[in-house]
C-alpha cells in the first residue's frame, strides 16, 4: 500500500517538499509524446529485495505447481507477497506443505507473467511493457503485489492509444482489477476526443463495452450533449451490441437500421428488460436518472425503456 500512497502524495503535495522527501517526479504523458516501453520497472520498496547470490546457494524448499508448471523457490521469498505470508502463517493446510498446487481461474494470467512475478520477488526490477502489462496486473492482482500493480499503472498510463486499440481493454481491465486511474485516464481522453472519432468513424461505437458507455453517459462527454442527438446515438449503440457483425451498406446509415428494427419489434415488453437486451441495460439506466434524454416519440415508439423508469426519474 505503500506505493499507492506516494502515488496519491504526488499528485497532492508541492514539488520542492517532494524532492526534500527524496521523491522522484516524472515528466507527465503527453498524448502527442511517443511511446518508448522500458525494459525494466523498478520496484517501490527496494529495501523488501533477497540477495539472490545467497539463496542460490541454497536449495529451494518450496516447489509451486500451476497451469502445467512448476517453480521452485524460497518461502522467505514468498512470505514477501501478502498471499503467501497469509498462507505460510495461517491455519491452512498448505502452511506445513512443501510441494503447493495454485488454480489460476484468471484467462489473464500467463506462464510468461509468473516467471517475471517470480523472479521479482528475488530482484528489485521486473520487465512491464504493453505486451505483458494485462498478464503482469493479473498476476500482481491475485498476488495482492500493489507494487507491481502501480507499475502496470504507469506502462498503461503512458501507453494509451486509441489507434493502437487498448484503450477499451485498459478501461475493462481497470474496472477489473480496481486501478481507477486508468478508467478515469481512459474517459477524460475521450470526453476530449471521441466525437470527433465518432463523426469520423460511426462503427467505433462498436468498441465501446457497457461499461465504458456507462462511464461516458454519466461523464461530462454527455453532460452537455442535446437530449435528442444522445438518443440515437445510444439506440444505435445498442444496436451494435446486439448485431455486433452488422456491416452497414452505404445506401443505409447505421441509426436509421437500428431505428427500423427497434421500431418493428412485435414484443410488448420494454427491449432491455427482456432477455436479449437486458445486458445492455446499465448505459440506459444511468442516463435516465440524470436526466440525459429530452421527450421525444421515438423513445415512446422504439419501446426500449421501460415507461417506469423515466416515473421514478422525471
Amino acid at each position: 500500500m505503500g506505493g499507492l500512497v506516494t502515488k496519491i502524495f504526488k499528485n497532492t503535495l508541492c514539488p520542492s517538499f517532494l524532492r526534500f522527501m527524496g521523491v522522484t517526479l516524472k515528466r507527465k504523458y503527453s498524448d502527442t509524446s511517443e511511446y518508448q516501453p522500458p525494459q525494466k520497472r523498478r520496484l517501490l520498496s527496494p529495501s523488501r529485495n533477497i540477495n539472490k547470490k545467497q539463496l542460490k546457494r541454497m536449495k529451494s524448499d518450496i516447489t509451486i505447481l500451476g497451469m502445467g508448471k512448476a517453480w521452485h523457490v524460497h518461502k522467505i521469498a514468498l512470505c514477501q507477497t501478502p498471499y503467501f505470508n497469509c498462507m505460510f502463517n495461517g491455519m491452512w493446510k498448505e502452511s506445513e506443505q512443501r510441494v503447493i498446487e495454485i488454480q489460476f481461474p484468471d484467462e489473464n494470467i500467463t506462464n510468461e507473467a509468473l516467471d517475471s512475478f517470480f523472479d521479482c520477488l528475488y530482484l528489485d526490477k521486473i520487465d512491464i511493457n504493453e505486451g505483458n502489462v494485462l498478464a503482469t496486473l493479473a498476476t500482481a492482482s491475485m498476488f495482492q503485489m500493489d507494487d507491481i500493480i502501480v507499475k502496470c499503472a504507469e506502462v498503461m498510463r503512458e501507453s494509451l492509444s486509441w489507434q493502437n486499440q487498448n484503450m477499451i481493454t485498459y478501461f475493462e481491465a481497470s474496472k477489473r482489477y480496481g486501478v481507477t486511474p486508468i478508467s478515469r485516464a481512459v474517459v477524460a481522453w475521450l470526453e476530449l476526443n471521441y466525437f470527433q472519432i465518432y463523426n469520423q468513424e460511426i462503427l467505433s461505437l462498436k468498441k465501446i463495452t457497457p461499461n465504458l458507455m456507462t462511464a461516458l453517459v454519466t461523464s461530462h462527454v454527455f453532460a452537455h450533449f442535446a437530449g435528442k442527438e444522445l438518443y440515437p446515438l445510444i439506440r444505435t449503440w445498442l444496436y451494435f451490441m446486439v448485431f455486433p457483425a452488422y456491416n452497414p451498406s452505404d445506401s443505409v446509415k447505421p441509426s436509421v437500421s437500428a431505428g427500423h428494427f427497434f421500431l418493428t419489434r412485435t414484443d410488448k415488453q420494454a427491449f432491455l428488460q427482456t432477455e436479449m437486451g437486458c445486458k445492455f441495460s446499465d448505459p440506459f439506466k444511468a442516463a435516465v436518472e440524470l436526466k440525459r434524454f429530452e421527450s421525444s416519440d421515438d423513445i415512446k415508439t422504439d419501446n426500449i425503456i421501460p415507461g417506469e423508469w423515466f416515473l421514478r426519474s422525471y
